[in-house]
């Protein structure tokens, strides 16, 4: 066949195509209620599994914005009870940084709470520490000026780096603050100590880098040589590393824990936790793989559900058809002529509702734009990318093909003789009457796939609410206070402001307690600290462990509505390190069953000078990091020694308005110029961090709604269709006498088995999703007789609906009528 040939067959079969597309825009205008339907639920099934695309793309498959992504490591540790702890010991990173033989790359960084002392008053932003390292390990360039190296750092060239939008804010972008010295004042996190400096400004950081965190933004970068320390001074950091060419993870983290081991024995020191290697990715994510990928999955079946709907319509148009379709045939209409007109009708209708879909999908992500910016990691955005665009017109394609080979299968199935046939009994034959049936049984399991997905985080989430946080959030409120202004820079000045602030609410009639604590709970996260515990009548007479660690006063634990289990707490004159409280999981961990009260504890290693301590009392566990993870040991110092404090004020009055209040215009009282974030209820604590979790349940519960919705009217319209078309026979049998019971029975014979398939095969498919599930269940499980319950009504509910429908058009009718018919 030449190529003027193929052509002529080509243009044929388009102009084809194009005249089935005209008859079936007649077709649609003739029959506009079944068209908008078909519409209706195929541009909402492509409107939800578009959104849930471009989420998990941007989130889970986009790759990262950094050099070679994939083989950039976290290095953080694991305690089999207190889980993973994302910072590394100083003297442990300078061990990697100069005898690793396996990273490419090693880098450091430290958060901050910086204050920055400018012309027009001090600024208050998020910084980091970082090492020279950290920058081209990320690929991160300058617009304005240069980023050190290691060797300039060694030399005495530290300084800062400026973010784009910091350098706009307070620089009004100008270029001459290269080599212009900036007064910082910064507290190291997790009570680390605190940093006084003027550096010079090395460079400015460019627009297209992206912060490798989940939600951190840093306005000032502080480049020094992380690897430079003193057991004394030593701090905590994060460390990522790159590995080389050809070495994998678990190569990489044998290495480094051989040099960690070395670490630990130059100081005759012992530790539970295990150093692990962790894929960026992996840490940026963190726990939003799971919901992510859980919901689009769930948009999937949404989806699924919304095509076997128009499938099953195709199927009954099939069997309306099939007279038409049996003359066209043996008229000498061949298959592939039979495909093509069936697929210029689906080509008209997934395309339309493709348009409709993409528009959708559109407005729901920029209506969940501002979730983006608490939800996900800084190195997503929200939006319709080229890829999800992509990725729909793909799924319009592949429905487009489906809706037009499906009934062409159809057809095929049978012989001519018996299409024409079934001319004079009007065209009922039972493959696609059989087929619409598998399409209500799937329709069924999908959606209640995802009913059990929702009504387990429901579940949970009702779990998590009765957990006991440890504290008593009720007539408690909280603010975040900071000491950063000239009057309280010099040594002990800031913990004399505390204390008057103390005071002030101790001796207000509108409170019952007050306190100040580092670290609240549910807020900020573990603040790990070497500890030394004495061991008495042992071999080794002490040994060293890791472990949360909280400064706050006396009044903290009234405060926070937490009773002591044995000895006591700490009392108004203890304002300094003299004792230690622990929790009862503390107290478990370092002595075991025996008492606690009186054995002895000191903060460090074994070349801390700092002295033993008392433990006085034990607390009640609180969960630090989060409810659904066990309650973290904590052991507690009467400390005012951070420049950032939680104050806590429990209230008197069961009101409560007044009362808070007041807590702001005390605290300025006592200090005017004292930075004080909004006064919130203790209560939010909790409510944050549940929040995530029932958002997620909410979503999904969403997303089950709507494929209850489509699966149901699609099962009821197919029952409806299938019940129009026995509508003779049936309308014979009341006539002679059939009762409704048999009516009952006979449609139970034939449509229960697919509903029960499809609600089995819904559980089914749930039960294979449980790896989605599992980190987001809290209490809950399959065999949860709530669970159970509900799947039962579900499946009595649509087997209701499905057996009344035949009889909601016959009992209107009597024997006359009926006969008549």
């Amino acid at each position: 066949m030449d190529s003027f040939t193929r052509l002529g067959l080509l243009r044929h079969a388009l102009a084809a195509f194009f005249r089935d597309l005209g008859h079936a825009c007649r077709a649609a205008r003739r029959q506009p209620a079944l068209w908008a339907w078909l519409l209706v639920t195929l541009a909402a099934g492509f409107g939800i599994v578009v959104t849930t695309f471009s989420v998990m793309d941007e989130v889970l498959l986009r790759t990262l914005p950094y050099p070679q992504p994939a083989s950039i490591q976290l290095l953080a540790s694991r305690h089999p009870q207190q889980g993973r702890n994302i910072l590394t010991r100083q003297a442990v990173y300078a061990a990697f940084a100069s005898d690793s033989e396996t990273l490419q790359e090693v880098a450091a960084a430290s958060r901050l709470d910086l204050t920055l002392d400018l012309p027009a008053g001090s600024r208050q932003l998020d910084a980091l520490d970082v090492s020279p390292s950290f920058f081209p390990l990320f690929g991160a360039r300058t617009s304005l000026g240069t980023l050190p190296t290691q060797s300039a750092v060694r030399a005495g060239g530290e300084g800062i780096v400026l973010s784009p939008a910091l350098w706009r804010t307070a620089f009004d972008a100008d270029p001459s603050i290269l080599g212009t010295s900036l007064s910082i004042h910064a507290e190291l996190h997790h009570g680390q100590g605190e940093v006084r400096q003027t550096l010079p400004v090395l460079g400015v950081l460019s627009d297209d880098f992206v912060p490798p965190f989940s939600r951190l933004q840093p306005g000032l970068w502080i480049v020094r040589d992380l690897t430079s320390y003193s057991y004394q001074s030593e701090r905590f950091l994060m460390v990522l590393g790159r590995l080389r060419s050809g070495v994998s993870r678990d190569e990489a983290v044998d290495e480094l824990r051989r040099l960690e081991a070395g670490v630990l024995a130059r100081t005759s020191e012992t530790t539970d936790w295990t150093l692990e290697a962790e894929p960026l990715r992996s840490f940026l994510v963190g726990s939003l793989r799971e919901p992510i990928a859980l919901l689009f999955v769930a948009g999937c079946l949404v989806f699924v559900i919304a095509a076997f709907n128009a499938a099953g319509i195709a199927a009954a148009r099939l069997q309306a058809r099939a007279a038409a379709a049996a003359v066209r045939m043996s008229l000498g209409a061949t298959r592939s002529r039979m495909f093509v007109s069936f697929l210029a009708e689906g080509s008209l209708l997934a395309g339309t509702a493709g348009a409709l879909g993409l528009g959708l999908a559109q407005v729901a992500l920029r209506l969940f734009r501002p979730l983006a910016v608490t939800e996900l990691p800084s190195v997503a955005t929200l939006g319709l990318s080229p890829r999800a665009v992509v990725f729909g017109l793909s799924v319009v394609t592949v429905t487009s093909l489906l809706l037009a080979l499906f009934p062409t299968l159809m057809l095929a199935r049978h012989p001519l003789a018996s299409r024409l046939a079934s001319l004079g009994v009007g065209g009922n034959t039972g493959a696609p009457a059989q087929a619409r049936f598998v399409f209500v049984a799937a329709q069924l399991a999908s959606a209640v796939t995802v009913t059990v997905g929702a009504v387990l985080l429901q579940l949970s989430s009702v779990e998590i609410a009765e957990v006991n946080p440890g504290f008593e959030a009720d007539q408690a409120v909280a603010a975040w206070v900071r000491i950063d202004d000239g009057s309280a820079a010099e040594q002990g000045a800031g913990e004399q402001v505390f204390q008057r602030l103390l005071d002030a609410f101790a001796h207000h009639p509108a409170f019952q307690a007050a306190g100040l604590t580092s670290d609240l709970p549910l807020s900020r996260g573990s603040s790990a600290v070497e500890l030394s515990v004495e061991t008495p009548g042992q071999a080794r007479l002490w040994r060293t462990t890791q472990m949360r660690f909280v400064q706050v006063s006396p009044g903290y634990f009234e405060a926070m509505g937490m009773r002591p289990r044995g000895g006591r707490l700490f009392r108004d004159d203890e304002r300094g390190p003299r004792s230690f409280v622990v929790s009862a999981a503390a107290a478990r961990e370092l002595f075991g069953e025996g008492d606690a009260v009186g054995r002895r504890l000191k903060l460090g290693g074994l070349d801390s000078t700092n002295p033993w301590l008392p433990v006085v009392g034990v607390v009640d566990d609180v969960h630090a990091d989060s409810l659904r993870r066990p309650a973290e040991p904590t052991v507690y110092l009467p400390r005012l020694l951070a420049h950032q404090m939680a104050l806590v004020v429990r209230l008197a009055d069961a009101g409560g308005s007044r009362a808070m209040g007041l807590v702001p215009s005390l605290v300025h009282e006592i200090a005017p110029s004292l930075p004080l974030t909004e006064v919130e209820p203790l209560g939010h604590l909790v409510e944050r961090d549940v929040a995530s979790l029932r958002l997620t349940s909410w979503l999904l519960t969403c997303l089950a709604l709507a494929a209850l919705g489509l699966a149901a009217t699609g099962a009821y319209g197919t029952i409806w269709s299938l019940t129009l078309s026995h509508l003779r026979e049936m309308r014979i049998r009341f006539a002679l006498g059939a009762r409704a019971g048999h009516l009952v029975r006979q449609s139970l014979a034939v449509l229960g088995p697919w509903l029960v398939a499809g609600v089995a095969g819904g559980a089914l498919g749930a039960y294979f999703l449980s790896g989605l599930l599992h980190s987001q269940l809290f209490a809950v499980g399959f065999a949860d007789p709530r669970l159970i319950a509900v799947l039962a009504l579900l499946l009595g509910l649509l087997g209701a609906g499905g057996l009344l429908i035949p009889l909601s058009y016959h009992r209107r009718l009597d024997a006359t009528s009926l006969l008549r018919g």
